[in-house]
């Protein structure tokens, strides 16, 4: 009896030394399948006249609640993976590696921000209503983006990295003029002794000093991408449509919620120093080492980290 050669991906497993790597990217043909569970729908539409290369239109369940049921399709897609039988080791994936590589963007992005507001501010209590505006931003742009109907695709995940940036930049211009409030002559509003006062006086001054400018970029950044709009390539003018949903959320959570929280929490008398900027420099080099430190530690327990790659693009 002639021996059958063994296939190269005969008893692919893509978890070594209690390391689990990417699964398959295609399915073993000689040894298994690529199986998509999916739910919500109830069926496919395929009229009497249906043509065989037309695969149909898909019938959606009306009543199927994603956010509702995720913690139960969760739990079946690990019960679905984690049985041998019908899944080689490694080879169920429930957390897209799209999506997983978009929170992992985001997360840094905002990390790196977070960062760059502590050195330049030199204080907490400024950071603070930088970091809350920029939250309020995303959440109010993704919100929009699911009202909207828009799924989790390539523009969106790039738009969500880069929107950090975009949002932060209002937001640090304000308080550098908060900042810059300190160092200018007293005017006869000036509130005198008063710290509830005084806060609320130099917020004021910041406004007016770069609440022009602020909208003013704002406006000019969204006409810049009214062109986008009218693109053919689908892409364009998604992309220019995000853009410009973020800009005005972004100018009007500066105007408002930003503004309201400086007035709140803002430092009374703190001018930024030599001395100040060193504290906030060194702080985020021991926090950026302390945070390597940790990562190196985990890689070498076992513990795999999803940083994103440029093949999860």
């Amino acid at each position: 009896m002639q021996k059958v050669p063994r296939s190269l991906t005969s008893g692919f497993n893509p978890c070594v030394n209690n390391v689990c790597g990417q699964p398959a990217v295609r399915p073993l043909v000689d040894t298994g399948v690529m199986v998509f569970v999916v739910f919500g729908i109830l069926g496919l539409n395929r009229t009497e006249n249906h043509v065989i290369g037309d695969m149909g239109n898909v019938i959606y369940d009306e009543n199927f609640d994603l956010f509702k049921e995720i913690g139960s399709l969760c739990k079946l897609c690990k019960v679905i993976g984690n049985n041998a039988v019908l899944v080689k080791p490694g080879g169920a994936q429930c957390l897209p590696t799209a999506v997983q590589s978009v929170l992992c963007s985001l997360l840094l992005s905002l990390v790196i921000c977070v960062a760059a507001v502590v050195f330049f501010t030199a204080h907490m209590l400024l950071l603070l209503p930088v970091l809350l505006s920029i939250l309020g931003e995303l959440c109010l742009v993704v919100a929009m983006m699911y009202c909207a109907g828009w799924e989790m695709g390539a523009v969106e995940a790039i738009s969500l990295s880069i929107l950090v940036g975009f949002s932060v930049d209002y937001c640090v211009h304000l308080v550098e003029g908060f900042l810059l409030a300190e160092e200018s002559p007293p005017s006869p509003s000036h509130p005198g002794t008063d710290e509830s006062a005084f806060r609320q006086w130099r917020t004021l001054a910041a406004v007016n000093q770069v609440g022009v400018a602020i909208v003013s970029s704002a406006v000019t950044t969204i006409i810049a991408t009214v062109p986008l709009f009218f693109c053919i390539i689908a892409p364009f003018t998604k992309f220019g449509k995000i853009i410009a949903l973020n800009m005005g959320i972004s100018v009007l959570y500066t105007l408002t919620v930003c503004t309201a929280l400086l007035s709140t929490l803002g430092p009374v008398h703190f001018s930024r120093t030599r001395a100040a900027v060193l504290k906030a420099g060194s702080a985020v080099l021991v926090t950026a080492g302390t945070g390597l430190a940790v990562g190196w530690t985990l890689g070498k327990l076992g513990v795999k980290i999803p940083f994103p790659t440029a093949a999860d693009g």
